[in-house]
Formats: C-alpha cells, structure tokens, sequence
C-alpha cells in the first residue's frame, strides 16, 4: 500500500512539475498541456529504466525454464512430492529441481546433476560448462 502510494505521489510531482516549468518556455496553455504530459511521459519511463534494471540484474530469473526434451515451458510442469523433497516434472515424465539460480535434473534415485543455470544479462545456459560457484 505505501508503495502504491509513493508511486502515485511521484507521478503527481512529475505531472506538478513538467505542466509548471514548460509553460515558461512556450505559450502558457499549450505549454501546460504539453509540460504535463511531459512530466508522466519522464514518470514512466523512469519507472520502466527501473524495472528493466531491476529485472536484469537481480529478480529476473525466470521462474521455470524449458526441459530437455525443449517442448515443456513453466505452465507444463507440476509439483510432485517423492519421498521428502518436492520437484517439478514436466509432461515428459523428467524431474527438475530449482537451487536459487540452478536448475538440476533429478535422477530415478534422488540424485541431482547440473542442467541449466540463469545468468544476468544472458538467461539460462547450460550449467556443465560453469561450474559450481
């Protein structure tokens, strides 16, 4: 709620601020109308700049990647228990397990091997040639 908050009342200085200091610079209606729209324009795209950033660099690593068969996407896998721990088996019958940033495959017996890893700024690649971290 106080982001929300925060958010409109950053929108509102920008929409303030471009219809008050644009007017100055050209015809006094005009320059209002066009300040204003200014203002929200530099609003979002700050607002996007910020996201993409964010997004990028930290939180955006995709929630499920594709399977090795490449067919199954996110919304394909479920959630099945075996023994203690949950994994995510895709339509193919594989099972995958997500350790924060890698995403291993798991074995008939429990055993995990390295599959895929998300990297900033490059998605996920093939975890073999990376290493552990």
């Amino acid at each position: 709620m106080l982001l929300e908050l925060l958010v409109f009342v950053a929108a509102g200085l920008c929409f303030v601020l471009g219809a008050t200091a644009i007017p100055y610079l050209s015809h006094r209606r005009i320059g209002c109308v066009f300040g204003a729209i200014l203002g929200l324009f530099g609003f979002l795209l700050g607002v996007m700049a910020w996201c993409l950033v964010a997004d990028l660099g930290v939180g955006g690593i995709p929630r499920l990647p594709r399977c090795r068969d490449g067919s199954c996407r996110g919304k394909d896998y479920t959630l099945r228990k075996f023994g203690a721990e949950f994994s995510w088996v895709c339509r193919h019958g594989r099972r995958y397990r997500r350790r924060g940033r890698r995403f291993v495959a798991v074995n008939a017996d429990g055993e995990e091997t390295a599959y895929l890893i998300w990297r900033p700024f490059r998605g996920w690649s093939s975890d073999e040639e990376h290493g552990p971290e």
